[in-house]
């Protein structure tokens, strides 16, 4: 369990690199999504799923 709990910090540090606002992390395990596609569809060994939330840039959307 160790080694899965460093991990996850590494990624949950990473993501405040790149400037995300929230980071989730899913098992594939617990994956169920009828409406999405298979993940392992298009990575065969993935077992997790990393999730990172921004939030929209003020006036992103503003057009003059």
């Amino acid at each position: 369990m160790r080694g899965r709990s460093a991990t996850k910090g590494r990624i949950r540090g990473k993501d405040k690199e790149l400037g995300a606002d929230l980071v989730g992390i899913l098992n594939l395990k617990d994956y169920d999504s009828p409406r999405s596609p298979d993940p392992h569809r298009y990575l065969a060994t993935a077992k997790s799923i990393i999730v990172l939330a921004f939030k929209p840039l003020a006036r992103a959307y503003y057009y003059q």
